[in-house]
């Protein structure tokens, strides 16, 4: 529960994940490029698109956060228990 960015016990949720987290700083500025047209982003709004906008810009988020997940490689050293 606990994120490895620091020696302070800052826990890793999908908030800190995608918008503190030092560990993925470059790849969140991506992510913020990639979705510039759709500012002000929230946690809500990427993990679940939102209802004021057209299919064509969910999709741009969902791909947007696809990518993000994959350059970070966060969840690649998880395994089936």
């Amino acid at each position: 529960p606990y994120c490895n960015c620091s020696n302070d016990e800052q826990l890793e949720d999908a908030e800190h994940y995608f918008f503190v987290c030092q560990l993925y700083r470059q790849e969140r500025i991506n992510l913020f490029n990639e979705t510039r047209s759709l500012h002000p982003l929230n946690t809500e709004k990427l993990l679940c698109g939102s209802n004021c906008y057209a299919m064509e810009q969910n999709i741009q988020i969902f791909e947007a956060v696809q990518k993000y997940i994959h350059t970070t490689k966060r969840f690649d050293q998880l395994t089936a228990i």
